[in-house]
């Protein structure tokens, strides 16, 4: 995922940045969650939340260091009146990097949760 960010680098728009750095490496966390059954636990949640949080870090210091990242700010800011969305430049902060890391852990825990009660509705069904 951030492999093609750090190809396409500071050309893509503001939407396709949310989706690679953020969107994305949930969808496929969560994908290859559900596919191993047997990694349904809170310590590979933490692991794999670790391992997308280092990702984005390398991604984010790469990022940043390109010549265009300035120029990629300024094009990629909206301001609607109401609404403003502007990239912070300080991708690499560790406030960012505690925010991708619970983004991903929340999202995989919840995720697993839902399935985890729906697979118990499912087996009380069978039962009754």
């Amino acid at each position: 995922m951030f492999s093609i960010g750090i190809l396409w680098n500071t050309r893509m728009s503001l939407l396709a940045f949310i989706l690679i750095a953020y969107l994305l490496p949930i969808i496929l966390n969560n994908i290859i969650n559900l596919s191993i059954e047997s990694t349904r636990n809170v310590k590979i949640y933490v692991i794999t939340s670790g391992i997308t949080t280092f990702c984005y870090f390398i991604f984010s210091i790469y990022f940043i260091s390109r010549p265009g990242f300035d120029y990629f700010i300024s094009e990629n800011q909206i301001d609607t009146g109401n609404v403003s969305i502007e990239i912070n430049t300080g991708l690499a902060n560790i406030e960012q990097l505690i925010f991708v890391f619970l983004l991903n852990f929340i999202a995989l825990f919840l995720i697993s949760l839902f399935i985890r009660k729906k697979d118990l509705n499912v087996r009380n069904k069978k039962f009754k």
